[in-house]
């Protein structure tokens, strides 16, 4: 069967995907950070994001209430319940409470993060690492100019990734 001929190139083609992201973020969320050198001026732009993000949550929040409560979707459909509640009573069990969801956001190692994907780890500690670089002023120079080497050399791997891409949808 062709797809299954094709299944090994698609993977091959996200994982290119995937091998890209933890780099070029940590690069470019660092040098956007420290290269604004004015923390207060940092500080107002995070505010506004902020603002921005919750006000644009609450429309979607608001606006798929609304969407639900007039199309009514799964309404009429009638799924038979499973004898066996112990997958759902294990999930029960294992959500985790809102002081382990703060937890999670601090990575005990950035490269394990990086390595398992764990992109909200990665932007966290970017964002301190960029803080923390912005904070030290001109020592902090050359791992700035290193960085945005980085993220350029990340945006050329990119485009050379994106190259592929016709080929890894067609897979």
């Amino acid at each position: 069967d062709v797809a299954v001929a094709l299944r090994p190139l698609a993977d091959a083609f996200l994982r290119m995907i995937r091998m890209i992201i933890a780099p070029l973020l940590f690069a470019t969320l660092v040098v956007g950070v420290a290269g604004t050198g004015d923390l207060k001026a940092m500080g107002r732009i995070g505010l506004k994001a902020i603002i921005y993000f919750e006000v644009a949550t609450t429309i979607a929040l608001f606006l798929g209430l609304l969407l639900v409560n007039v199309f009514k979707p799964g309404a009429g459909v009638d799924i038979p319940l499973a004898g066996d509640t112990s997958a759902v009573s294990a999930m029960s069990q294992a959500q985790q409470r809102p002081w382990d969801i703060f937890l999670h956001l601090f990575p005990t190692s950035v490269v394990d993060s990086m390595a398992r994907g764990d992109i909200l780890q990665v932007v966290v500690f970017s964002m301190f690492f960029g803080v923390a670089l912005a904070a030290i002023g001109e020592r902090g120079k050359p791992v700035l100019e290193l960085l945005e080497s980085t993220a350029q050399v990340m945006f050329k791997f990119t485009g050379y990734v994106m190259m592929f891409a016709p080929i890894g949808v067609f897979a």
